[in-house]
Parts: C-alpha cells; structure tokens; sequence
C-alpha cells in the first residue's frame, strides 16, 4: 500500500509540474499592439510662437561728383556819376565736411562757387526692419504605466505548484525518516 501512495504522489508532482510548465508558457506577455490598446500612450504637444525684430543697416552709396556755378557781383560802394567799379579779386575761401567741399572766390565781378562731393557710402541704421517667426512644435509621448494585476488563476496556479512543491518535501523527508 505504501508504494501505491508513493506512486500516485510521484504521478501527482508530474501532472502539477506539466500543468505549472503550461500556465507558465501559456501566459506569457502580450504582444506590443494588444499592450498599446490596453494602455494608450498619453501625447502632449507644446508649440511655442515667438517673433523676433533686428535692427539692420542699409548701405546707401553716393558717387563721388563736382557742380560750379557762378553769379555776377555788384559793389556796393557806388560814386554818383562814375562807372561802378569792378569787385576786386579775392582769395577763395573752402569749407569742408566728410561728404563735401566747397570753395568760394570773386573773379572778374563774379562770384564763383566749386562744390566737390566725396564718393562716400552712408550706413542708415533702420529699427525693426527684420521680422522673424519661428514655430516650435515638441511632442512627447509618455506611455502609461499598467497597473500590475495578477489574473485569480496565476495565483491559484502559483499557490497550488508552491503546496505541491511543499508537500513533496515533506514526502521526502519522511521518507529519509523512515
């Protein structure tokens, strides 16, 4: 008698170890797309406008150039019943900047004028004439977290193997006892 129970005990541990081996192959993960529809990825987008206003400089150039021009005199100091004399001569007189130079003088009873303007270029500085737009979309897709539940019959499947395993033991320490 005591080998029919050794035998139906031995039977036993292998029907509970094929049955553990099953639910262990059998319910394993899930593939990725069933774990997306289960658990959707939460998105958030963030968009970020932001304009942007330079300053900039134009660049005008101006060609270097000359213009004369000239006008006649009449002296002021006249003597009744002779004939208006003639100005003297003078000596020319020049003013001069950066972009020009001018230079006057009386010749023959005219008054003459030389202007000479400088080949130059002039900056002219423009407030806010570049505008920028930028448009910055970031998203981020945070996955949530499933909530880690144990189906009712894992856990009968994980105590029953640990009560079979359990009894084995004992099986087979009483059976070194003896």
């Amino acid at each position: 008698m005591k080998r029919s129970i050794i035998h139906l005990t031995s039977a036993s541990i292998k029907i509970a170890a094929i049955v553990s081996f099953c639910v262990a192959i059998f319910g394993s993960c899930v593939t990725q797309r069933r774990c997306l529809e289960k658990f959707p990825p939460e998105s958030t987008i963030e968009i970020r406008d932001s304009i942007a206003y330079r300053d900039t400089t134009i660049y005008f150039p101006v060609p270097a150039d000359t213009i004369r021009d000239s006008i006649p005199v009449e002296c002021p100091e006249i003597i009744t019943g002779q004939p208006a004399p003639k100005p003297k001569p003078t000596k020319p007189i020049t003013v001069e900047n950066r972009w020009s130079k001018a230079t006057a003088w009386i010749e023959n009873g005219q008054l003459k004028l030389n202007l000479m303007i400088n080949d130059t270029t002039l900056a002219i500085a423009i407030d806010s004439a570049v505008v920028e737009k930028m448009k910055l979309i970031h998203q981020t897709d945070q996955f949530v977290k499933p909530v880690k539940y144990i189906p009712k019959i894992y856990q009968f499947a994980f105590w029953a193997m640990c009560a079979v395993v359990f009894l084995g033991i004992v099986k087979f320490i009483l059976l070194l006892r003896r």
